[in-house]
């Protein structure tokens, strides 16, 4: 699940017209480097075909109606954050592989 927190920013509405407003656009968000979504709102899941198992980075930059990159100083208002997905069956408590015993506790 990806939640956005923006300071003086406000998501746009759906179908609203291609122009920059002050404060206001929606974001995009890429992993690793590749747009997977425009979003409109604070909360997006993200699928897991998206985020195979190792570690990626997902980012969200913020963007004017008109497609414009909001930036400060030059630089793009995004974040960015590295996720690490890990094998689920390889994590699942059980039976070690090929013993039928529980691992030793820790």
């Amino acid at each position: 699940m990806v939640r956005l927190t923006f300071r003086r920013f406000r998501c746009s509405a759906p179908g609203t017209g291609p122009a920059a407003a002050p404060g206001r656009g929606l974001a995009h968000l890429f992993v690793d480097g590749r747009r997977v979504a425009r979003l409109r709102a604070h909360e997006y899941h993200l699928p897991g075909r998206l985020v195979p198992h190792g570690t990626h980075h997902v980012t969200a930059r913020l963007y004017a109606d008109d497609g414009t990159a909001w930036a400060v100083r030059g630089k793009p208002v995004q974040s960015t954050a590295d996720i690490t997905v890990s094998d689920a069956e390889a994590d699942a408590p059980g039976p070690s592989a090929g013993t039928g015993t529980p691992p030793p506790a820790t």
